[in-house]
């Protein structure tokens, strides 16, 4: 699980390096015993309904935003009821039990809605860990207004699928320049670069945060992974993934450069796979940039992306 992996990273690395709220938002694991009794125990003890509504449940097993809902009165009842005021936390649950994430109510908005980013990323190996940002991204938008006391999820989430499902007009994706764009005219920026001088490199490091905290055992084989990241931008412009998708759809009109992302990829794996290629300075990545490469040696592995604190070997 992503939060277990980054809070047992950050006991490593410590805070010089990182903060586990700097990248994730507050998240509980209930098929995970000791975070089940930590919730519940912390939600008897402040059960009031705006206490409920910081919190959103999400069932791992239901895909397209089906299984993601803000916390009220009538789910948590039954979440209460499922878990017996959390009595039933040490029971076996099965890997689909679902998970409690806050409910980041301080989200930067976009005309009154909530957005987030649809980062990319590709894992061209794991033994050695090689990983690529792909520097083309979506904007994607909520599709009401954001109301931070409400627990209509179509003002919280930004899933296209659930716009259909709700009937409503699909006017949610832009491009990058699009949101730097808006923000430069609303005065929210000074810098009209803003996107390639703060944004993308603070999604690097995230990203790189991630690839550095995955521990791999002997039992895994090398392959590959193409990641789609939710991100959240706070209203400090902080950065904040939500969940990593391990099966990202990457057909949105917007992405001009599918064929180029794709191609791009074919290209690195064709150099990993048949031409046995195990370091980044061997392989031609194409507008691919290389955020982490376990051939190197220190701090270097990380290329500017994490601070010399993040490094263990």
């Amino acid at each position: 699980f992503l939060p277990m992996t980054v809070k047992k990273y950050q006991k490593k690395v410590g805070d010089k390096c990182l903060r586990y709220n700097d990248i994730l938002p507050q998240t509980y694991v209930l098929n995970l015993p000791d975070q089940c009794v930590e919730f519940f125990e912390y939600i008897n003890d402040n059960m009031v309904p705006s206490e409920l509504q910081k919190w959103m449940v999400k069932s791992p097993s239901v895909h397209r935003g089906a299984g993601v809902n803000v916390l009220h009165a009538g789910n948590f009842n039954e979440l209460l009821g499922k878990f017996k005021r959390g009595a039933s936390c040490y029971r076996s649950w099965p890997q689909t039990a679902p998970l409690v994430q806050e409910f980041v109510k301080d989200a930067h908005l976009i005309n009154g809605r909530k957005f987030h980013l649809r980062v990319y990323m590709l894992f061209a190996s794991t033994r050695p860990k090689l990983a690529y940002f792909i520097p083309v991204f979506l904007v994607r938008r909520a599709f009401q207004d954001f109301d931070p006391d409400s627990t209509d999820k179509s003002a919280a989430l930004t899933n296209r699928h659930l716009a259909e499902r709700l009937g409503f007009e699909d006017d949610s994706l832009l491009t990058p320049e699009m949101l730097g764009n808006y923000l430069y005219q609303a005065g929210e920026i000074a810098d009209p670069k803003w996107i390639d001088t703060i944004l993308r490199p603070n999604l690097r490091t995230a990203i790189a945060h991630l690839v550095n905290a995955i521990e791999l055992t002997d039992r895994d084989q090398s392959r590959f992974d193409f990641l789609g990241l939710d991100i959240l931008l706070r209203k400090d412009f902080r950065v904040t993934i939500m969940e990593v998708n391990y099966r990202p759809a990457a057909h949105e009109k917007p992405i001009k450069k599918k064929k180029l992302i794709f191609d791009n990829m074919a290209k690195i794996m064709t150099q990993i796979i048949v031409d046995g290629k195990r370091t980044i300075a061997d392989i031609d990545a194409g507008f691919f940039e290389p955020i982490y490469d376990e051939t190197l040696k220190g701090p270097e592995r990380f290329f500017g992306n994490l601070n010399d604190a993040c490094y263990f070997g």
